[in-house]
């Protein structure tokens, strides 16, 4: 076996699950993600996208906030439900952020403890 073949490791597709109510943006963002190496599945309303979640493994859902008898948020929220481990991009931003605040309060603390050493 040459080292490449053994260095190469086989990459699975992300699933990603398009919910938009507007054909065309469906179909641009699955002929997009398809063409990036994801296996895309597009629907057109909260509901079709719920029934697709609960017969297939999706990594992304990429939704429109507003469809046609809900909005995006709300399917979010549905989703979250059923499947409280899935972690979207709100609620992703933020935990970075308070992350982040928190690195720069100890940092202001670490620098306000360099100035006391000093004076």
């Amino acid at each position: 076996m040459s080292e490449e073949a053994a260095v190469r490791r086989e990459v699975v597709p992300m699933n990603l699950l398009i919910v938009d109510d507007e054909q065309s943006i469906r179909e641009t963002c699955a002929t997009v993600s398809e063409q990036c190496g994801m296996k895309a599945v597009a629907v057109a309303t909260a509901e079709e996208a719920l029934e697709v979640l609960e017969h297939s493994p999706i990594d992304i859902l990429l939704t429109d906030l507003k469809l046609q008898q809900t909005n995006g948020v709300e399917l979010l929220k549905l989703v979250h439900d059923v499947h409280p481990d899935t972690e979207d991009a709100e609620n992703r931003g933020k935990k970075l952020k308070g992350k982040k605040e928190k690195r720069n309060q100890k940092e202001a603390a670490r620098e306000k403890e360099r100035r006391e050493e000093t004076k």
